[in-house]
């Protein structure tokens, strides 16, 4: 069961997160700005997403994203 909220359908937020992020590259985002892009994702869904930002990045896309592992450590 999903949670609430969340989509019934396996594999949909990864194809959803990646599929976001690779249109706005194609279509000439020069900035991403990722709020939690891999929060609701597994380890495989977020390795996936994370090398779409890395090849987007490779390509001269600037980037920011926010991650709570991240926020508020020295």
């Amino acid at each position: 069961m999903p949670a609430p909220g969340g989509d019934p359908r396996p594999g949909r937020s990864r194809e959803r997160q990646a599929l976001v992020i690779a249109r706005a590259v194609y279509f000439g985002a020069n900035v991403l700005i990722l709020d939690e892009p891999t929060a609701a994702l597994g380890v495989k869904e977020a390795a996936h997403v994370l090398r779409i930002v890395m090849q987007a990045r490779a390509k001269g896309v600037a980037g920011s994203s926010r991650s709570p592992t991240t926020c508020g450590t020295p």
